[in-house]
């Protein structure tokens, strides 16, 4: 057998590929080829793994920007007689006023100024086609985060069960990823908001599930116990308290209390008090 390490332990090139000495410190064609077999066989035992941790942190991340949200309303109410940022802006027949810019301002673009330098309106779970891009002071804003049409401008004091009610949630815009959006809006940005099966803009007894929710394979209307969602069995949210919450697609279907939504989709059972 030759070696590869002439007299004297000098370095012979003309040696058999491979055939070194067992003292030799060079790697050989065979050695890297079963480095690269053990490195992928790794990588692929840990490639569950780390979508498990990658789901953790943008759940994680989400739940930071909620919180941010969440304080940012806060200080939007207190500087305006205690009410939530309107909705929107609107335009003829209560469409999004998409101004000069063809972007809606929003309730996002209200708090935009009081939110958290390390904050964003944008989860990291949520598909490109998702978002929905909204009018800011001299910038667009990447939202995927919607509020509940009936407390848009509304009077947070007088909220009957605020603990209980939804207030912001996860969405998708425009039906992206197969998300439930029966009415979208004409402009092409519509996942600022969310809104009823039947109408945008007020609830009754017919309205059946909220809409734009961030459920994938809900398109038909249809939200079931072990749905798919942006958070792999739930999507993040907000109380009008302020406080995070998780709805699941079971917890999505409207039931009626008087003719109107209930329990987290309850509206407001005084008129006149809220606006976009």
């Amino acid at each position: 057998m030759s070696d590869s390490f002439g007299p004297g332990g000098a370095y012979d090139p003309n040696a058999v590929d491979g055939d070194a000495s067992r003292g030799s410190q060079y790697v050989t064609k065979r050695d890297i080829r079963v480095i690269g077999v053990f490195l992928f066989i790794l990588a692929l035992a840990c490639y569950p793994l780390f979508k498990v941790l990658e789901k953790r942190a943008h759940r994680s991340v989400c739940a930071t920007n909620l919180g941010a949200i969440a304080n940012a309303i806060s200080q939007y109410a207190v500087l305006h007689d205690d009410r939530f940022p309107p909705v929107m802006r609107t335009g003829p027949q209560d469409q999004p006023d998409l101004g000069s810019t063809g972007h809606p301002w929003t309730w996002a673009s209200d708090i935009d100024e009081l939110m958290t330098k390390r904050s964003s309106f944008q989860c990291p779970a949520a598909e490109d086609k998702e978002v929905t891009w909204v009018e800011g002071r001299g910038k667009l804003i990447p939202v995927t985060y919607g509020m509940y049409e009936p407390y848009g401008g509304y009077l947070r004091t007088i909220i009957p069960n605020p603990d209980q009610t939804v207030l912001i949630t996860e969405t998708s815009n425009m039906g992206a990823g197969t998300t439930y959006d029966p009415i979208p809006y004409k402009g092409g940005w519509d996942g600022f908001v969310t809104g009823w099966n039947n109408s945008n803009e007020m609830a009754d007894n017919h309205s059946l599930a909220p809409t734009r929710l961030a459920f994938p394979g809900t398109s038909n209307g249809i939200f079931k116990l072990g749905g798919d969602a942006r958070h792999e069995d739930r999507i993040q949210a907000l109380n009008c308290d302020g406080a995070k919450i998780f709805i699941k697609p079971q917890q999505v279907n409207i039931f009626q209390s008087r003719g109107l939504p209930s329990g987290l989709w309850q509206v407001p059972p005084i008129s006149g008090v809220h606006s976009h």
